[in-house]
């Protein structure tokens, strides 16, 4: 058999490269040609993945993109394409889905958060998508007005957390004498909000007394900004770091006491997280003040609620109030109900790596029956 898989982001590049990972580990074998672009070359590298680089004119569909992909994919001749789900702007992902459409090729995506869909069109989404859970599946198909085909598989990417979490539990990244290892993990400033409410997180820290360090993960493609970030963390008057863009964010996760974010799908790794362990962790906040970002969120998973949230695996902050009111008893040692939540509410899928792939060799089989009749 063989595989097709493309990514262009930090994101789905992981998914695709632990669906590999995983798949290799349990024996199975098949054929494989990966197509990077962008951030997702960085992630297919550090794995040590092999992946053909792309750099695409902006004009996605223009002759000679579409030549250049076009000659790589008809010497491959993939079985299945297993497609990134990426955000903003139009890639290697987009450009290959069309040609899956020209040649037939059948295809997916691993989706990693409720109801993303990344850039693909209303009537150019992959033919499948490997959904998390049973809400996933239901935001989805409504977003999709029941256009998405969603297979629950649950993630590929967390898949291995129970494998690794000792592992990544014994490394300590995060250097500080303060009482409290406050961690936010960053996302593309490009998405609306997101600067303001890291201006709202500093502004609050700033108010709240008690012993704490903050650290910032950035997200990879927002080292840019760094000055910007700086600035900002220089007005609080309390000590702070900005991480390596080299350090993983799992052992990072693992030892914060509070970890803050907007809506970043390092959310849902920090669930995983904290059902492997055999302690409590870290609380786990999401800042979502004002409506410039709530809109955003709801254009990109169809509800402004987070589900983990909803679920109490996270609360979500909607204002400066209730955000200070949240760190400062987090900061004196109140115990929050996260771990239970976790506990309760996060279901496990059986080896999703072998569901998604069991499902691929299915489809694939159809397509050879039609074949021969």
């Amino acid at each position: 058999m063989r595989l097709l898989l493309t990514a262009r982001d930090t994101g789905s590049a992981l998914q695709n490269v632990a669906f590999i990972k995983n798949c290799q580990e349990l024996g199975i074998s098949f054929d494989f040609q990966v197509y990077s672009e962008g951030i997702g070359t960085k992630v297919f590298e550090k794995y040590d993945v092999p992946s053909i680089r792309f750099e695409l004119n902006k004009d996605i569909d223009s002759k000679a993109n579409y030549n250049q992909v076009e000659k790589y994919s008809e010497e491959f001749c993939p079985d299945f394409v297993l497609l990134g789900l990426s955000s903003f702007d139009y890639g290697i992902d987009e450009l290959v889905r069309n040609i899956c459409l020209k040649k037939g090729y059948p295809c997916g995506v691993i989706q990693d958060y409720w109801g993303y869909l990344g850039r693909y069109d209303l009537d150019k989404l992959p033919d499948t998508f490997f959904v998390l859970d049973e809400q996933a599946k239901k935001i989805t198909e409504k977003k999709t007005q029941n256009r998405a085909r969603c297979i629950i598989t649950g993630s590929p990417k967390h898949e291995a957390y129970e494998k690794y979490y000792s592992e990544w539990n014994k490394i300590k990244p995060l250097e500080s004498s303060e009482e409290n290892k406050i961690v936010h993990i960053g996302q593309p400033s490009n998405i609306p909000g997101i600067f303001e409410n890291f201006r709202q997180l500093t502004e609050t820290l700033a108010l709240v007394k008690g012993s704490f360090k903050l650290f910032l993960k950035l997200h990879p493609a927002d080292f840019d900004n760094l000055q910007i970030y700086e600035n900002l963390l220089k007005t609080g008057a309390f000590p702070y770091e900005i991480l390596s863009e080299d350090l993983g964010a799992e052992p990072v996760l693992c030892q914060a006491d509070i970890i803050t974010t907007c809506f970043s799908s390092a959310g849902i790794d920090h669930n995983y997280l904290q059902l492997y362990a055999n302690r409590r962790m870290g609380d786990l906040f999401y800042i979502n003040i004002g409506k410039e970002l709530t809109d955003f969120i709801y254009h990109v998973i169809g509800t402004s609620d987070i589900p983990g949230s909803v679920s109490g695996m996270g609360k979500t902050c909607r204002s400066r109030g209730e955000l200070f009111s949240l760190l400062n008893r987090a900061v004196h040692g109140e115990k929050s109900n996260y771990m239970e939540a976790v506990k309760r509410n996060l279901g496990v899928r059986d080896r999703p790596s072998k569901q998604i792939f069991q499902y691929i060799q299915s489809n694939y089989q159809q397509v050879s029956d039609k074949e021969e009749i």
